[in-house]
């Protein structure tokens, strides 16, 4: 992530947990709440972890620390409903395609 940094392409994706140098509060497999978030930074990279119906990790350098917005998550029983979320993950699940 630095190094594309450093020629100035910004970039975010999903991380595994096991990863090496990822933030050791990352790896501690802590139980979250529904849309709880965890965002840690280091330079110009922010490391972010969020549950949804699952934990998601991730790494941007496209974005800044503690930056939230709202997205509209579809209920069990079809009725959608806003939730906040970190802006890195809304972002990383529009660009797959997904709702978020």
């Amino acid at each position: 992530m630095e190094t594309l940094f450093s020629k100035n392409i910004y970039a975010i994706g999903t991380i595994r947990t096991g990863r090496k140098f990822l933030p050791e509060l990352m790896k501690k497999n802590k139980k979250y709440q529904k849309n709880e978030s965890l965002i840690l930074a280091c330079r110009d990279t922010v490391a972010v972890q969020w549950r949804d119906t699952k934990v998601v990790t991730l790494l941007s350098t496209a974005h800044i620390m503690n930056e939230m917005t709202e997205v509209s998550k579809t209920q069990k029983d079809g009725c959608k409903k806003k939730v906040t979320c970190p802006k890195a993950i809304a972002d990383y699940t529009r660009s797959m395609g997904g709702s978020g």
